[in-house]
């Protein structure tokens, strides 16, 4: 059994999502995020290591690695109609190429995974759900102490999470990122003969992020208990996620009300400023495009601009002949403050531009890099 992570990225909903970006990412475990009758509006892959491959290969399937005959060119084809069949692929690939980590990460999986979405976050990608996965949380036995395995899982989240925001935090994007755990299942209150617990009714949740700490709820009392000897639980997970879809998504009460039927108490546990297009000192009065930093830079560096309002922004470099380099944002944004990096790792040495575009004007400076 699993508990998971969801992290609901770039709120809110702004605009209408683009085909070429999926709904949601997910990192490890089985192909079945946002599945419907148009087709597959996620991508799933197995862990952080199919994702490099990913990129390595330009694709799910390598179309070099093939037998030198007839057979291996056929297999080599199949491969290819099979990767540009792929919608998703350009801009998971363009995400990942703008961006790297800025952070150190434990090594563990759930680490690897968080990392992969932090990059992807950082690249521009325009998802807004990626769900990564730790399993091990079926604890029946050895389960407790301060080095049992209850307490080594929760210490690789902990590290694992911390590691995510400080990677989000060093271009100031951690407050695009809500964070929530999840799990099909809690545990028994009594212990069993091999020092664990088993199947229970009910379990916490921990959200991490832009949110008001503290405890929402009340614990479960232990002097009433359900019908199998379990704590009762008095947080139903439906007031959870309606909280999250009204003040992190910004959905209206009737669309809500589509996703979760029925009347469900919020919690107030979402920070306003994380969603607020309002914020002060964060809308400036008019576009501006800031240097980039560092300059000469090699081979990343970060490009900023803010917007006065949301709409239509097209930020791209090129080079000293005009000659289209990339194209690094091509979407709608919010107002406020916005960071991208740039990687020039494939790219010669020298002088390049880049240019924010707008509907209102068109800012370009100038960029040096330097191998």
């Amino acid at each position: 059994m699993q508990a998971r992570t969801v992290l609901m990225h770039a709120q809110p909903i702004s605009g209408h999502l683009q085909a070429e970006f999926p709904l949601g990412v997910r990192i490890g475990g089985s192909a079945n995020v946002f599945q419907s009758e148009f087709g597959n509006l996620g991508v799933t892959f197995g862990g952080a290591s199919q994702f490099t491959r990913f990129l390595e290969q330009g694709g799910f399937y390598d179309e070099d690695n093939v037998p030198a005959n007839e057979f291996g060119r056929s297999l080599s084809f199949a491969r290819k109609i099979a990767n540009s069949s792929f919608k998703y692929l350009e801009s998971i690939q363009a995400a990942a190429d703008r961006a790297s980590n800025l952070a150190e990460y434990p090594n563990s999986g759930l680490a690897r995974s968080l990392s992969v979405v932090a990059r992807l976050i950082r690249g521009g990608l325009n998802t807004k759900m990626y769900l990564v996965s730790l399993g091990g949380f079926d604890t029946h036995n050895n389960q407790g102490s301060l080095t049992g395995g209850h307490a080594n899982l929760l210490a690789n989240i902990s590290n694992s999470v911390s590691a995510f925001y400080n990677d989000l935090g060093s271009d100031n994007l951690g407050h695009r990122a809500l964070t929530m755990t999840f799990s099909e299942f809690g545990r028994t209150l009594q212990e069993n003969s091999s020092q664990g617990t088993d199947h229970g009714s009910s379990a916490p949740v921990m959200v991490f992020g832009p949110v008001k700490g503290g405890q929402y709820g009340s614990h479960a009392t232990l002097s009433q208990l359900d019908g199998s000897g379990d704590p009762i639980y008095g947080t139903d997970y439906r007031s959870i996620y309606t909280s999250i879809l009204d003040d992190w998504f910004g959905l209206p009460p009737e669309d809500v009300d589509s996703v979760i039927p029925g009347q469900y108490s919020k919690l107030d546990f979402v920070d306003a400023l994380a969603t607020s297009i309002t914020r002060q000192n964060e809308i400036p009065v008019t576009v501006s495009l800031d240097q980039n930093y560092p300059n000469p830079f090699n081979p990343a560096t970060n490009i900023s601009f803010t917007l006065p309002a949301a709409g239509d922004v097209r930020l791209q470099v090129f080079d000293v002949s005009g000659r289209l380099v990339s194209t690094l944002i091509n979407s709608a944004m919010n107002a406020g403050k916005h960071t991208v990096t740039f990687n020039g790792g494939l790219l010669a040495s020298g002088t390049y531009l880049y240019r924010l575009s707008t509907p209102e004007v068109t800012l370009t400076k100038k960029m040096t890099l330097l191998k």
